[in-house]
């Protein structure tokens, strides 16, 4: 009999709070990963700073689509904040995807996906040349593409600054 691998995510994303839960089962039993991401864009901003990029975590599009889902709304509102409080920031919105399907296909969805939160971003105030969208397809894992996990990590959304250089090197630009 095949094994079976379920996964659930649930998002709570008012009044200030962006709240996530992941809970995956498979053969060996379940895991869940709870996190609550810091509401101000200064978090975003120092982190950001700090290691030149960012993955905007809670990004969700419609499946195998760039249509940005309301549920993104809160994760949006805080890059916009924070491109606010700094007008002097530009920053590259930067696509990324898993490694299911052919590079020709992940690299389009990738440029689309960064595309479509840098058209949210420019209709809600923030000026188009402040910012760059960018896809890397299936180049620049951060996960094991073998596993659910790891999928579901290499598809992200980031924002970077433009030649910053962390100390783990330079971003790439």
């Amino acid at each position: 009999s095949a094994i079976r691998s379920e996964a659930i995510t649930a998002h709570y994303g008012k009044n200030g709070r962006n709240i996530w839960a992941y809970l995956h089962m498979n053969a060996d039993g379940y895991s869940i990963v709870v996190g609550d991401e810091p509401s101000a864009a200064d978090g975003l901003q120092t982190d950001l700073a700090k290691h030149c990029h960012v993955a905007l975590l809670g990004l969700l599009f419609e499946f195998n689509k760039s249509t940005l889902r309301t549920e993104s709304d809160p994760v949006l509102e805080r890059v916009r904040a924070m491109m606010g409080q700094d007008t002097a920031l530009h920053a590259e919105i930067q696509g990324h995807t898993d490694n299911v399907g052919t590079p020709e296909y992940n690299q389009t969805l990738s440029e689309a996906r960064a595309a479509a939160v840098v058209r949210w971003l420019t209709a809600h105030g923030v000026k188009s040349d402040r910012l760059l969208a960018k896809g890397y397809g299936l180049t620049a894992p951060i996960a094991d593409n073998r596993t659910d996990e790891g999928r579901a990590a290499n598809r992200r959304v980031e924002i970077a600054r433009p030649g910053c250089i962390s100390k783990l090197g330079p971003q790439r630009t």
